[in-house]
């Protein structure tokens, strides 16, 4: 009887823990193996060399690891010739020998590349997946196709898209997004994270060394003698800021808004320590003496001439420093409380005990202190410890954050590269402070004297770039290595997407698929949390995530996913507000020169990346919703299902306030232009979202009737005595004689179910009208400085028939109000 070990067990647990055997009985494992093989295949034994980490390898004799190589060379020789001979018996070999690979097999300069081209020519239809497949590696084709994704029970389909006439609101299932692709070939992975791990961040070329534990990856630099470790960050969303109820919190560091990291990156484990500095710039400025110690007493501009002098010293090195939010989201590593390790409880101004463990801070930084050099600290008040002098302490000598990370929190201040933005509502993709000539720079993370309260992941200041003492810091970050023709979008399945079924695994934790371009083709969902998806040109990640807190219902139809809150009015009324999911994806913003009714600032059209799903009110906000919220009614045309109007963007912003407050967890904003552009088209590329409309007269456009109300039908069976006089207006389409706003979605809805997307009210946007240029643009803003214009879009009742396109823009004063100024809501939650 003879037996064997799974595959998967050897590869994820007996290899890992082989590793930290001693080195000498691993050599003699080896051995063993060795003289256990030698009676077998070469193929046989490489098989096993391949396997080994680096580390291992290196006990491999050198002449086994030549042959291994060699007969790797001689394999993919044979394989790209064409018509090559023995094929059915490479297919058998190569699927043996890359189910059973390490992800560091396929990262290794000397393997991953012949593996790759084994793959490629055994499997050209990408049939079978390995940690190191990739899409972008095989043949492109010569255009670029599109799929829309949508989830059907608990299936996934991908249907291509006409490029003659694209249309994404047709097809059977709920949309999830699309994706783009040349040559039909894609990798899914129901555990991406752990992919991203073993198989993605690979050596750097500037690191000295480079592995794996149980934080995750990690390489080092070498400067002399001085060794610098980093660990990888990787992408991610977080909530950013503290909220009301922390202790401690400071005004500016709300309201809490969801920021998302799309690019994982490098980041020093510990502060920067005088040991580094020294190495790169041969002098310490340091008031607290000790190599191990962290570098203090330099500012913002000082830390750039290192960071200049560094990337000078090493090959490939690209130092710089992280943003605000980059630092924000590397502390918190994944938690949402004060502190990586919990809230913590402050009992005296320098006293807060669940600090010790994580923190040097005004209350501990004097404990044993062993420094000549010391700031006397005994008349600091309520302190934890009764200590005389205090000071910077050795880096990495209080416990690490979730991610590997020391001395987050405490020790030195950490200068961060931007300066302070003010925080909003709503999420947000990357944010950079202000970067101009002499604006102050964020410190995060609190040092050695501060008090307890500013000892939190939160708690933000700036100084001058000059400003220069001896709790001043910081921590390097490299950006990740990506590939930059390849975009990233994140879309949640929670959604449009129903819970799947039991045994619907997907087999491997990575598959490739080939796509039809004739019919759709169907993918079992897994029962993962995170579902990664890529072509050859896309990056598309689906999440499942669960009702939000502040939907009191939550289901999904025809037109995708749903969500309701409600609010209670006055005399025991309630009011309930739908909403409804919008996908992450990408679409032509503006018009084309051929667009009936455009103007010159819908131009040009341009490519724009929606990265993030949202929530959005499913019709404008009602006089109802309103009411309930501020307890007034200022609309001139009174209904409570007709929408609120007569409101400014100032006026606006106080009901986000206040409906935030009344509803727990909820956290309304007001749509981007982009935003609101790329959900009226709902994946369509015309006037409206019904097709392009032919204008006969300035308030005559047949094709809008089904879905505007605008200047040319809004007077049809008017039903309110309030209303506007029109016999004057020209050219219309109804000879009516009063009009003015509707009852919210009576029109037809568009393609993800949102009603009077055009026409009804004009709806204020949260940014100003940025100038539109050339070239593809992620998530894009338009100017937020206070007084600017903000954009109005959507047409109203009184409009003419041109402004009801989805590209026509103009801006108003955020303080103008007029009874055809609405708003819907918008939600990153």
């Amino acid at each position: 009887m003879a037996a064997t070990l799974d595959a998967d067990h050897a590869k994820d647990v007996l290899l890992p823990l082989f590793e930290h055997e001693p080195e000498d009985l691993r050599r003699v494992v080896l051995e063993t193996i060795r003289s256990w093989r030698q009676a077998c295949d070469l193929l046989v034994w490489l098989q096993e060399v391949a396997r080994l980490p680096q580390s291992s390898r290196g006990l491999v004799p050198s002449v086994d690891q030549e042959d291994a190589r060699l007969a790797l060379h001689n394999l993919a020789t044979q394989a790209a010739a064409p018509a090559a001979a023995g094929i059915a018996a490479l297919k058998d070999y190569v699927g043996r020998a890359v189910s059973r690979l390490p992800g560091t097999a396929w990262a290794d300069p000397s393997t991953g590349p012949v593996y790759r081209l084994l793959q490629k020519r055994c499997f050209p239809n990408g049939k079978l997946s390995s940690p190191g497949f990739d899409p972008a590696e095989h043949d492109r084709g010569p255009t670029a196709l599109t799929f829309d994704i949508r989830q059907y029970g608990v299936e996934l389909t991908f249907t291509p898209i006409s490029p003659v006439a694209p249309n994404h609101s047709g097809g059977v299932g709920s949309l999830l997004g699309s994706l783009r692709t040349t040559n039909r070939i894609l990798r899914v992975d129901d555990n991406w994270q752990k992919a991203r791990a073993e198989g993605e961040v690979t050596r750097p070329i500037w690191a000295d060394d480079f592995g794996q534990d149980q934080y995750g990856p990690w390489a080092t630099i070498r400067v002399k003698s001085i060794v610098q470790r980093l660990r990888w960050i990787p992408a991610g969303r977080f909530r950013m800021g503290s909220p009301d109820s922390e202790e401690g919190r400071w005004d500016n560091e709300g309201p809490v808004h969801e920021v998302v990291i799309s690019q994982g990156y490098w980041l020093f484990d510990t502060p920067c320590t005088q040991g580094l500095w020294e190495a790169v710039m041969s002098a310490n400025p340091s008031r607290f003496k000790d190599p191990r110690r962290p570098v203090e007493n330099v500012s913002w501009v000082d830390v750039g001439a290192f960071l200049k002098r560094a990337n000078e010293k090493v090959a490939g090195l690209e130092l710089t420093l992280p943003t605000e939010a980059q630092w924000e989201y590397a502390c918190r590593a994944g938690t949402t409380t004060s502190t990586y390790t919990g809230d913590v409880m402050v009992v005296g101004r320098f006293n807060a005990p669940g600090l010790d463990a994580i923190a040097w801070y005004g209350g501990n930084s004097g404990r044993e202190y062993d420094l000549e050099e010391g700031e006397d600290s005994s008349e600091w008040p309520n302190k934890q410890y009764l200590d005389a002098r205090a000071g910077t302490r050795v880096v990495g000598s209080k416990l690490a954050n979730g991610w590997g990370l020391y001395d987050m929190l405490g020790n030195v201040l950490e200068w961060c590269c931007d300066g302070q933005r003010p925080y909003v509502f709503g999420s947000v993709v990357d944010p950079v402070g202000s970067t101009e000539v002499d604006t102050d720079r964020v410190v995060r993370g609190s040092g050695w004297r501060n008090i307890a309260w500013c000892v939190r992941a939160a708690f933000r200041w700036a100084h001058a770039q000059d400003f220069r003492d001896d709790m001043h810091g910081f921590r390097c970050l490299i950006s990740g290595e990506i590939e930059p023709a390849r975009a990233q979008t994140a879309v949640s399945v929670r959604d449009r997407g129903a819970e799947p079924g039991p045994g619907m695994e997907m087999s491997g934790g990575a598959v490739a698929i080939m796509l039809s371009e004739a019919r759709s083709d169907r993918f079992a969902l897994s029962s993962a949390l995170n579902v990664r998806i890529r072509s050859d040109l896309d990056d598309l990640i689906l999440e499942r995530s669960i009702q939000p807190r502040w939907a009191t219902a939550i289901g999904r139809d025809r037109l995708g996913l749903w969500a309701e809150f409600e609010v209670r009015g006055n005399e025991h009324s309630v009011v309930t507000q739908r909403l409804r999911w919008i996908p992450a994806g990408r679409f032509r913003m503006g018009s084309p020169d051929s667009e009936e009714g455009r103007w010159d600032d819908e131009g040009p059209v341009h490519e724009v990346v929606i990265s993030q799903g949202y929530w959005l009110f499913d019709t404008p906000c009602t006089q109802g919703l309103w009411e309930a919220v501020m307890s007034a009614n200022p609309s001139r045309f009174k209904d409570p299902r007709r929408p609120v109007e007569n409101v400014s963007w100032v006026d606006v912003g106080a009901f986000l306030k206040r409906a935030n407050e009344k509803v727990a967890g909820l956290e309304l904003t007001l749509p981007t232009e982009a935003q609101w552009e790329y959900a009226c088209r709902a994946g369509t590329t015309t006037s409206t979202y019904t097709g392009d409309i032919e204008i006969v007269g300035e308030n005559n456009a047949p094709g809008l009737d089904a879905i505007a109300w605008y200047g040319g039908n809004s007077g049809r069976e008017y039903d309110l005595e309030e209303g506007e006089e029109m016999l004057s207006w020209t050219e219309k389409q109804y000879l009516d004689a009063r009009a003015g706003t509707r009852v919210v979605g009576s029109k037809l809805a568009n393609g993800w179910g949102l009603y009077d997307m055009l026409g009804n009210v004009w709806e204020w946007c949260r940014d100003g009208q940025r100038v539109y240029t050339g070239g593809s643009v992620a998530d894009p803003i338009g100017p937020g400085e206070a007084g600017t214009d903000r954009v109005i879009r959507g047409g109203g009742w009184d409009g003419p028939a041109r402004y009801a396109r989805a590209a026509y823009r103009t801006a108003y004063a955020p303080s103008i109000r007029d009874g055809y100024l609405g708003f819907r809501c918008f939600s990153g939650q």
